[in-house]
């Protein structure tokens, strides 16, 4: 409760008082956010009421299902180009693509194998995908040309390009194409090496990793404590979100579980609408229409001189001092923020 007397500025009272503290917990969900016209992962939120004078806040929650797809064109690491020379020599060039989705091992290798056939239906360039358990790498064979069939064998090396088609929103090399999920170290190849058979083939240089997203950040505009680096830029954050569940299940985490989840303001801050964002590790949106929920603690200071006792003790790390003037309980030393 606040502290009111006669023409007093608001929050402008000497005596001081633990009940000048007030803790708020917002069950913030997606689902009912402000706009259902806007994303699931980039919605404005209005509390209740507005919050003055708030000095921390912190996540203490976070129900987070792993749905969104991790292999998307928008996300630009579902699509390869290729060159080879036919049956009669000419430099054929397919620009081929997985469609959008969630993939373990079997799944890729199928994926590619399909759009692969369907190429060489069209051309008669025949490769083949493999996958070694023992080692978890991934090999690319080029089996040589013919109608229908590999009859005849590679005569020239092949060319693979596995950056991103266009202009993806993505460019670090965390997305930077599908062959760096499949362990291709390198965004190109022109490959010559044969094997026993007359194939020629590109083995990986590290084993497959298909999980694209190992956490998400979750930014509260006003609110961010974590700075990200990317290849090109920097963002601001709350919360780094590891994903500990396989795809289709949920994420259940407390904020023992997060880094960076709790905020501490330098001065004065008001809340009334918070912008909230669910990213992945280069800053861009989570493509994910399934709603997600998080709690939010938030401290609010109703006392300008108890604020500044808090501030002091935050961040010049001595035991708090309040005026000579001050009056109340909270004068009898720190009160702990949570």
């Amino acid at each position: 409760m606040m502290n009111t007397k006669t023409n007093e500025i608001y929050g402008r009272d000497p005596v001081v008082n633990a009940n000048d503290i007030r803790v708020h917990v917002l069950n913030i969900d997606s689902r009912y956010r402000d706009s259902i016209l806007e994303p699931a992962t980039n919605f404005h939120w209005t509390l209740p009421s507005p919050l003055r004078n708030c000095i921390r806040a912190r996540i203490t929650s976070v129900e987070l299902p792993n749905t969104w797809l991790a292999f998307t064109k928008k996300r630009g690491n579902v699509s390869f180009t290729i060159q080879a020379l036919d049956s009669v020599g000419i430099n054929q060039t397919g620009v081929l693509a997985i469609p959008n989705g969630n993939y373990d091992i079997s799944g890729m290798l199928a994926a590619i194998q399909t759009a692969l056939d369907d190429w060489a239906a069209i051309v008669g360039i025949f490769f083949e995908v493999q996958y070694t358990p023992v080692t978890g790498i991934f090999t690319w064979k080029f089996l040589g040309t013919g109608a229908g069939s590999p009859t005849n064998p590679p005569t020239a090396p092949f060319e693979i390009n596995f950056n991103a088609i266009g202009n993806p929103i993505n460019k670090s090399r965390g997305v930077l194409g599908l062959g760096f999920y499949l362990g291709f170290a390198q965004p190109s190849y022109s490959v010559s090496t044969t094997d026993g058979s007359g194939n020629i083939v590109l083995t990986g240089n590290c084993p497959v990793n298909l999980l694209v997203d190992p956490y998400v950040m979750l930014a509260i505009r006003d609110l961010n404590v974590i700075t990200s680096k990317t290849a090109e830029n920097y963002f601001d954050a709350f919360a780094k979100i590891p994903v500990k569940v396989p795809k289709g299940e949920y994420t259940f985490l407390n904020y023992q579980d997060l880094v960076g989840d709790e905020f501490t303001a330098t001065g004065p801050t008001d809340l009334k609408i918070l912008l909230i964002q669910l990213l992945d590790r280069n800053g861009d949106l989570i493509d994910n229409c399934i709603d997600f929920s998080f709690s939010l603690e938030i401290l609010e200071v109703m006392n300008l001189t108890l604020h500044d006792h808090y501030r002091n003790y935050t961040w010049l790390g001595q035991v708090p001092r309040i005026g000579a003037g001050a009056r109340g309980s909270a004068v009898a030393g720190y009160l702990p923020l949570f």
